[in-house]
């Protein structure tokens, strides 16, 4: 029997990915992370690898198969929030 061996992407990758599908978005990620529009910059230098991974500062693997610029989730934070400000600014007590 041939053993057969495959080229994974790191865990911590997996991880971030885990993390956006249990939530079923990058958004609702980020918001399990800590990671809002208004901290966003200040993440960056976190020392968390699913938050560096999320915002572009290590490689997610798979993001280039999917056409995805290296910021990507960064800018969507960055602009519109994550999960809970935006369900806050359009559903909240204050709408």
């Amino acid at each position: 029997m041939s053993r057969r061996y495959y080229k994974l992407p790191p865990l911590t990758s997996l991880a971030t990915f885990e993390t956006a599908a249990r939530h079923r978005s990058f958004k609702g990620a980020a918001e399990e992370l800590g990671v809002t529009s208004k901290n966003v910059d200040q993440m960056k230098s976190s020392k968390n690898l699913e938050i560096l991974r999320l915002l572009g500062v290590n490689e997610l693997s798979g993001r280039k198969k999917l056409g995805l610029s290296k910021d990507w989730a960064y800018n969507i934070i960055k602009s519109v929030g994550n999960y809970g400000e935006i369900f806050e600014r359009n559903l909240g007590v204050n709408t």
